[in-house]
C-alpha cells in the first residue's frame, strides 16, 4: 500500500467499522419484545401523556400572557394572524413600538402564536385546550423521535441495538422533569414544535435518500422552514444533519454536507423574512438587569461585567445544566439575576464545570472517527446548547430550563449510547444479565423522572402557586422576588379576612424590599411598594415609593396612574381628615398634572375649591368631571349649590332641573 493511501485511510475512514456486538445473543422472547417498534411507539406516546395528564386542569401562567391572553393579535383569532406575521412576537403584548426590543436581537416566532390564534378562534380563552394540545404535541414529538432513532441507527448497528438505544433515549427524554417548563407552560409550545418539525424534516430528508424523489427535498425545506418559524434555535440542525449522515448513514463529509441543501434554503428564506420584519437588531446590549444579566452596579450606574466575570458566570450555568439533566431537583422557572450570582474563576463550581466541558470536548475529539452514538449525543448536546448558552447570542437571562429542551436529547442519546455499548460488548455468557440489569435501571430512572415530572406540574397551577413555590429554589432572583411581592399585593385585595389581607401585604413588603436590595433600579418593585402602602391607607408614604418609581421610569403609564392616585388620596386625607384645604389643593393639583385623565381628581378639586369659596374654580372642575360622568346627581347638586352661593340663579335652576330629569329617567 502506498504512503498516500495509508494517510487517507488513517485520517478519515469512509465509515467506521461496525462495532462488535453480542446483542444478537439476547433470548428470542426478549429480542421480539425489544424490536416491537409499533408497541414502543405507542408506549412512549402514552407515557408522555400520562405524566402530563394533570396539567390539563391548570391555568395560564408566566409568559402565556405575552403570546396568548394579553396579545392583541392572538386574541383576535384568525383575524390576528397577519399581525403575528408582520411584527416581533412580543409586539402584540407590549402594543407599543420599541418595547418588544427590550431583549437583544428581537424575537420572530410567529408559528406557535398562530396556533394559539386558531385555538382562540375555536375555543376562546380556554387553558384546557391549550394544555391538551401541548401534551399531544409533546407525545407526538417523543414518538417521532423514537421512530427516527430506530431508522437512523438500524443501518449502522442493526435492528436490535438500534431499538435498544432508541427506546432508552426516548424513555429518558419523554419522562425527563426538566421538560416541564416547555410542556406545562403553554408558551413553551415553541420549544416542542421546533424540535418536532426539525426531527420530521430529518425523517423526510431520509426519504429522498431512499427513493430520490425531489418532492421530498421540497417538503424537507418547507417543514424545516416552519421549525425556524417556531423558534430560531432550529438553525442548529444545520450542524446536526451532516453529523447524523456522516456518523450513521455512510456518507462521506462532502455527501453529508450536500444533504443540507433544503435546510440551507429554508434558513436563508427565514433569515431574509425575519430581517425584513424586525430588522437586524443585534446592537448594544440592554442596560436593564432584567434584560441583561451580565451587569453590575458601580457608583449607582449599571456597567457590564468584565470578560472574566461574564465567562465565569456562563460557565457556572453550563455546569448547572448538566447537574439538572442528571439530577433534576430542585427545579425553577426563574434563573434571573441574582438567582445565579456573578461568578469568579476561583469558584470550584466554575472550575468543575470548565473541566467537565473540556473532558467532553476531549472525548469527542479522541473518539470522533469511531462515530459512536455516545459521541454523537455529546456533540448534539453541545451544538444545540451553543445558541442558548449566552456565548453565541444573549438570551436575556442567565439560564432557563426550557433552553435545554432540545439539548437534553443529546444528553439522553449519550446516556443510551454508553449504556448499550457497555452491555452489548460483554461476553455472551454475561450478556443477558447485563442487558436485563441495564434495562431495569433505565425503567427505574424513567419511573422516578416521571413521578418528579408529574408532581412538578402542580407548581404551574397558576402564577400565585408557581411564584411562591419557586421562590424557595431561587430566593435571590430579583424578578421572582418582585413577582412574589406583586402577586401577594394583588391577591390581598380579594381576601375578605382583614387579618389574612394584612399578612399578605406584610409578606409582599418583605419580598419587594429584598428585590430592591438586589436591583435598586427596578421601578416595578417601587410601584408595588407604593401599592401596598395605598392598601394600608397610607397614601403619603405610598407617594415616596411612586416618586422613586417615576424617577427611574418617568414614561411608565402605570406608574403615572398610581402616582396620580397617591397624590389624589393624600389630598383627600389633608382635606377631609385634617381640614387643611390649602395642603389638599397642593396635592390635588399635582395629581391632575401627573394624570390628567383621572376624572375623580377633578371632582375632588371642585369640592375643595367650593369649600375654599372659589366658585369659578369649583365650577370649572365640577363641570370638567361631569363631562365624563354626566348623570352623577351628587356632583350636580354640589355644582347647583356653587351656582346658588355665587349668585347665579339661572344656572342654579338649570342644574336643579337637570337633576330632576335624571331622577325621572331622563324625561
Amino acid at each position: 500500500m502506498s504512503k498516500q493511501n495509508k494517510k487517507r485511510t488513517a485520517a478519515a475512514p469512509a465509515i467506521a467499522p461496525k462495532p462488535t456486538s453480542n446483542i444478537v445473543a439476547m433470548p428470542e422472547g426478549v429480542a421480539s419484545w425489544l424490536t416491537n417498534v409499533q408497541m414502543h411507539t405507542w408506549l412512549i406516546a402514552l407515557l408522555s401523556v400520562v405524566i402530563y395528564v394533570n396539567s390539563f386542569g391548570l391555568l395560564y401562567t408566566q409568559d402565556d400572557a405575552i403570546v396568548l391572553t394579553d396579545n392583541m393579535f392572538t386574541t383576535q383569532g384568525i383575524k390576528g394572524i397577519p399581525g403575528l406575521l408582520s411584527y416581533d412576537t412580543f409586539y402584540g403584548f407590549f402594543k407599543e413600538a420599541g418595547k418588544e426590543q427590550l431583549v437583544s436581537g428581537g424575537r420572530y416566532r410567529p408559528l406557535t402564536p398562530i396556533l394559539f390564534a386558531l385555538e382562540y378562534e375555536l375555543f376562546g380563552k380556554n387553558p384546557f385546550f391549550s394544555h391538551l394540545f401541548n401534551v399531544l404535541l409533546y407525545a407526538l414529538t417523543c414518538a417521532i423521535l423514537y421512530r427516527l432513532l430506530v431508522r437512523v441507527f438500524t443501518e449502522r448497528f442493526g435492528q436490535m441495538q438500534a431499538c435498544a438505544v432508541a427506546l432508552i433515549a426516548s424513555l429518558l427524554f419523554a419522562a425527563h422533569p426538566i421538560h416541564t417548563e416547555a410542556v406545562t407552560n403553554i408558551k413553551g409550545r415553541d420549544e416542542i414544535v421546533t424540535l418536532l418539525l426539525s426531527l420530521l424534516a430529518v425523517h423526510i430528508s431520509m426519504n429522498y435518500r431512499e427513493d430520490k424523489n425531489k418532492m421530498w427535498l421540497v417538503l424537507t425545506g418547507i417543514v424545516f422552514f416552519l421549525a425556524l418559524m417556531s423558534k430560531e434555535n432550529a438553525i442548529t440542525f444545520l450542524a446536526v444533519v451532516p453529523m447524523l449522515y456522516w456518523f450513521f448513514l455512510g456518507d462521506n463529509a462532502g455527501a453529508a454536507f450536500r444533504r443540507l441543501g433544503p435546510f440551507v434554503v429554508a434558513s436563508v428564506v427565514f433569515i431574509a423574512i425575519r430581517t425584513y420584519v424586525i430588522g437586524f437588531q443585534f446592537t448594544n446590549a440592554p442596560t436593564e438587569l432584567m434584560n441583561n444579566p451580565f451587569l453590575k452596579l458601580v457608583g449607582g450606574k449599571w456597567v457590564a461585567l468584565n470578560a472574566a466575570e461574564k465567562l465565569a458566570t456562563i460557565m457556572f450555568t453550563l455546569g448547572k445544566y448538566v447537574v439538572l439533566l442528571v439530577f433534576p431537583h430542585p427545579l425553577s422557572h426563574d434563573y434571573y439575576p441574582r438567582a445565579v450570582d456573578i461568578m469568579q474563576w476561583s469558584n470550584p463550581k466554575v472550575l468543575g464545570s470548565l473541566l467537565l466541558y473540556i473532558a467532553g470536548a476531549v472525548y469527542i475529539y479522541k473518539n470522533w472517527y469511531k462515530r459512536s452514538i455516545a459521541v454523537f449525543g455529546l456533540a448534539f448536546y453541545l451544538v444545540t446548547l451553543s445558541i442558548v448558552s449566552n456565548i453565541v447570542f444573549p438570551v436575556g437571562t442567565n439560564m432557563g430550563e426550557r433552553f435545554v429542551f432540545m439539548p437534553s436529547l443529546g444528553f439522553c442519546l449519550f446516556v443510551a449510547g454508553v449504556l448499550v455499548a457497555s452491555f452489548s460488548t460483554v461476553n455472551a455468557a454475561k450478556f443477558t444479565s447485563a442487558a436485563r440489569l441495564a434495562l431495569i435501571g433505565v425503567g427505574i430512572v424513567t419511573a422516578l423522572y416521571g413521578i418528579k415530572t408529574f408532581t412538578r406540574n402542580w407548581a404551574w397551577q397558576d402564577n400565585y402557586t408557581l411564584f411562591l413555590t419557586d421562590i424557595e429554589t431561587s430566593p435571590n432572583s430579583a424578578k421572582l422576588l418582585n413577582s412574589c411581592g406583586s402577586i401577594l399585593s394583588d391577591s390581598s385585595r380579594t381576601q375578605k379576612d382583614t387579618a389574612v389581607q394584612r399578612q399578605m401585604v406584610m409578606k409582599s413588603f418583605e419580598y419587594l424590599k429584598k428585590t430592591i436590595e438586589i436591583h435598586p433600579t427596578f421601578d416595578n418593585a417601587y410601584m408595588y411598594m407604593g401599592n401596598d402602602y395605598m392598601y394600608l391607607n397610607q397614601p403619603e408614604d405610598a407617594l415616596k415609593w411612586y416618586q422613586q418609581a417615576a424617577k427611574i421610569n418617568p414614561n411608565s403609564k402605570p406608574i403615572k396612574i398610581n402616582l396620580g392616585n397617591a397624590y389624589r388620596e393624600t389630598g383627600k386625607y389633608y382635606g377631609e381628615r385634617l381640614g387643611n384645604i390649602d395642603k389638599a389643593l397642593e396635592y390635588l393639583n399635582q395629581a391632575a398634572a401627573v394624570n390628567p385623565e383621572d376624572k375623580e381628581t377633578y371632582r375632588i378639586l371642585g369640592v375643595a375649591h367650593a369649600v375654599k369659596n372659589q366658585p369659578d374654580l369649583a365650577i370649572k372642575y365640577l363641570t370638567q368631571y361631569l363631562v365624563s360622568v354626566p348623570n352623577d346627581t351628587i356632583t350636580l347638586r354640589n355644582l347647583a349649590l356653587v351656582y346658588r352661593n355665587s349668585g347665579q340663579p339661572a344656572k342654579f335652576a338649570e342644574t336643579e332641573q337637570r337633576i330632576t330629569n335624571i331622577r325621572n329617567g331622563g324625561k
